[in-house]
């Protein structure tokens, strides 16, 4: 039975490939929300059926070294004449190479957004009401 489930997962992540990924969290510069090593969904950023917002994280190519990517923290949504830029940081700053490194990202830089994959934290207290 785990056997098929995941031949079926296989299946389903290489039949969307081109759409949703699984990305890799290199370095500290994320933690504590990301820990090195922790594997992410991502989705391509064109099926967002929103804009980006401030608090989304997002994967991009270092404008620094283009093959290379990183996963950051959209801190700031700058919009001028015709043009959209991001302003992304790392969540642990002191270790994280970011905009305040390299500036401001172009929009069509981020061609992924990570998907939260961990439950909201419910208060055992004050539980939701079905």
């Amino acid at each position: 039975m785990v056997r098929l489930a995941t031949r079926a997962l296989a299946g389903f992540v290489r039949c969307f490939s081109p759409f949703v990924r699984r990305v890799r969290v290199e370095g500290s510069s994320m933690t504590p929300t990301y820990a090195p090593g922790e594997y992410l969904w991502a989705v391509r950023r064109v099926l967002i059926p929103r804009s980006l917002r401030v608090g989304d994280v997002v994967v991009c190519s270092d404008p620094e070294v283009p093959t290379r990517e990183l996963v950051k923290r959209v801190s700031e949504v700058r919009v001028g004449l015709g043009s959209v830029e991001l302003v992304l940081v790392g969540d642990h700053r002191e270790a994280s190479r970011d905009s305040r490194a390299f500036g401001p990202v172009p929009l069509h830089h981020v061609k992924w957004v990570i998907q939260p994959h961990r439950p909201p934290r419910v208060d055992v207290r004050n539980p939701p009401t079905l």
